[in-house]
């Protein structure tokens, strides 16, 4: 019991001594006067393959108010990894565009990296935290 223990803090301690960080950028475009397209863009700052990764697209309206959320897998488990240095990106098309301007955000809500069958949550400011 004491070994497996010992293996756990060791595992813990090594992916904690990694330099885990994304970048996340959102882009808006108007198509076709009627459709408004959402790219988000993550890009893998870490030194580990990611083999999963999803979050939530959240609109806001000026007074930060939440207008629309939105679940966006990013990458699959049977997709290619996505390996340090490399981005990927995902769109979302919505219809009628609103006469206000809205902010959009990604937020990470899962992660898994290649060799490790944990799954986590990602927040810039607090690094990992895992949830299964």
């Amino acid at each position: 019991m004491k070994k497996i223990l010992v293996f756990m803090l060791l595992g813990i301690g090594a992916l904690s001594a990694q330099n885990i960080d994304f970048a996340v950028e959102t882009r808006i475009r108007l198509v076709n006067d009627n459709q408004l397209q959402v790219l988000v863009q993550v890009d893998n700052d870490s030194e580990l393959p990611v083999t999963h990764l999803e979050g939530f697209l959240t609109g806001r309206d000026g007074k930060t108010k939440i207008v629309l959320e939105q679940r966006l897998v990013m990458l699959k488990s049977y997709e290619p990894h996505l390996v340090p240095g490399n981005s990927i990106t995902r769109d979302v098309v919505f219809d009628n565009p609103r006469e206000k301007s809205y902010s959009y955000h990604f937020h990470i809500s899962k992660v898994q990296f290649l060799g490790d069958h944990r799954v986590y949550f990602y927040h810039p400011e607090c690094g990992l935290t895992r949830i299964d």
